[in-house]
């Protein structure tokens, strides 16, 4: 599974939900970049696909646990 574009739909400390094309499998581990509005100073982040459901129109709901959890600036940072 490669995820070439997806979009967050909420975002912890702990990981992040997303909206994408596909569903990967469970347990697999994923490597994520952020892009908004701001720039993100911290660069990738690992993560493992921790539940993947289908949705009605044919994309999935993805959840991904972070390998470790963001620090409060890293977070900061990715909402603002």
């Amino acid at each position: 599974w490669q995820l070439s574009t997806a979009t967050a739909i909420n975002l912890s400390a702990a990981g992040v939900g997303l909206i994408a094309a596909s569903a990967p499998e469970v347990g697999r581990r994923v490597a994520l970049r952020f892009y908004g509005r701001g720039p993100n100073p911290f660069g990738g982040y690992r993560a493992r696909v921790a539940h993947a459901a289908p949705l009605a129109d044919g994309r999935a709901l993805v959840g991904c646990e972070f390998e470790r959890p963001l620090t409060a600036d890293e977070l900061e940072a990715l909402l603002s």
